[in-house]
């Protein structure tokens, strides 16, 4: 056995899905969305994982600028234009950030040197929860507005976590992967926050290492852990969406299991750009994504 293997991983024998000899693999999700459930499936499941038929009619209702916003219009006599509120104008800004209505959406957000927190990424939350919280939800059962239990925002480090929430009312539902472990929610954004690459080692460290280690225990492999990620994602019913800095997919793999781990995370972000997943991928070319910075939604 290899040091430092779980019991699953142990009896697995570095099988991603459960062997035919050991147990039965449940093949299909009633959770995810059907193109999430294809990435997850593809990355970690030896595309043995299939969305069930119910979570095909799964989408969000994403709110317009023109929905959002009054347009202003003519004044008749001894009556005076009434012009958007700056409320309505934020609103408008942060209708631009989330397009997807359902999947997977990366989004590429400008900073640099961040070690476990960043201030880039945390406004951006803040503005995709304007939206959301604005938009609806449809399925097979109805429509119904998005409300802040529909939320999961996760990040892979406290202080990010900290973060987002004095942004956030108290009812948001902010947290690492570890609090989120086997919860679910409509819409899950991933904050990775991390783009400090300067000595970076093979690492897997724990959610509150110390505040001054800028890698080493707080590195790349935590950041971009297969497992935890996988974790991520697969909370989503209807959308996941994936914050990052376009440094980490740059990032120099100091190992093998870390150069897995990049392959993971530029697939994740392929496929959030908009190339198609599983058997159609071959017939899709992915869409070059732009670092985005807060000017773009001011």
């Amino acid at each position: 056995a290899r040091s430092g293997d779980s019991c699953l991983e142990y009896l697995l024998r570095g099988e991603h899905c459960v062997p035919s000899d050991l147990g039965i693999f449940l093949r299909f999700s009633y959770r995810m969305h059907p193109e999430l459930c294809d990435l997850v499936s593809e990355m970690s499941y030896q595309s043995n994982l299939k969305p069930h038929p119910s979570a095909q009619s799964r989408k969000l209702i994403l709110p317009t600028a023109r929905a959002q916003v009054k347009e202003v219009e003519l004044p008749t006599q001894n009556q005076e234009v009434e012009l958007p509120t700056q409320n309505q104008g934020a609103e408008a800004r942060a209708s631009r950030i989330v397009v997807k209505d359902g999947g997977v959406q990366f989004i590429q957000v400008a900073h640099d040197g961040n070690t476990q927190s960043s201030t880039e990424e945390a406004d951006f939350v803040s503005e995709i929860c304007k939206q959301l919280r604005a938009s609806f939800y449809e399925d097979c059962d109805g429509t119904r507005p998005i409300e802040w239990e529909d939320i999961l925002i996760v990040a892979p480090y406290n202080a990010q976590v900290r973060l987002i929430s004095s942004k956030l009312p108290p009812s948001a539902r902010v947290g690492t992967v570890d609090r989120f472990q086997g919860q679910e929610a409509l819409v899950v954004i991933v904050s990775c926050c991390h783009s400090d690459f300067s000595d970076e080692a093979t690492a897997s460290g724990a959610a509150d290492a110390p505040v001054h280690l800028s890698d080493g225990a707080r590195g790349l492999s935590f950041v971009l852990n297969r497992n935890r990620l996988n974790v991520a994602l697969s909370r989503a019913q209807c959308l996941a969406i994936v914050l990052a800095s376009p440094t980490l997919a740059e990032a120099k793999p100091k190992s093998l299991s870390q150069q897995r781990e990049l392959n993971y995370f530029c697939r994740i972000r392929e496929v959030g750009e908009g190339q198609r997943v599983g058997a159609q991928a071959a017939a899709s070319k992915p869409r070059t994504g732009k670092a985005q910075s807060k000017k773009d939604w001011q």
